[in-house]
């Protein structure tokens, strides 16, 4: 009976993924439909290893219409992913990435005050 329940209480407990086992692959998104407008809004990241600290990400932005798209590669440090951006939508130059397995805390670094958003990770917004 207990190895049943610790084994039941290790499979639905949190952890971060990132610290745990160095890997920070995954979909982070908060895309959403804009009802009111009728357009996409937010920011979708893939984010998949190419080998033992670098990760491509595959990037969309979206502030109405279709998404911005960028393909760049990203540096892994801990739980920490630094990258640089060339779209404009997005944002040109910089970020860093905190990732946790709830998601992302991605900060835009080109700007002094522009607060972090936070990114869930989950299935994409196209599924």
């Amino acid at each position: 009976m207990r190895a049943t329940a610790l084994i039941a209480a290790l499979a639905i407990a949190p952890g971060p993924v990132s610290a745990a086992d160095g890997n920070l692959a995954g979909i982070y998104s908060n895309l959403s439909y804009n009802d009111e407008a009728g357009d996409l809004l937010g920011v979708e990241m893939m984010v998949v290893p190419t080998d033992s600290d670098h990760y491509a990400i595959f990037v969309q932005c979206a502030a109405g219409g279709l998404p911005e798209t960028e393909l760049t590669q990203g540096v892994q440090s801990g739980a920490t992913l630094s990258f640089r951006m060339s779209a404009d939508l997005c944002g040109r130059g910089r970020y860093q990435a905190t990732v946790s397995w709830k998601g992302m805390r991605l900060q835009y670094l080109e700007r002094k005050g522009d607060p972090p958003i936070f990114l869930k990770r989950k299935k994409s917004y196209w599924e």
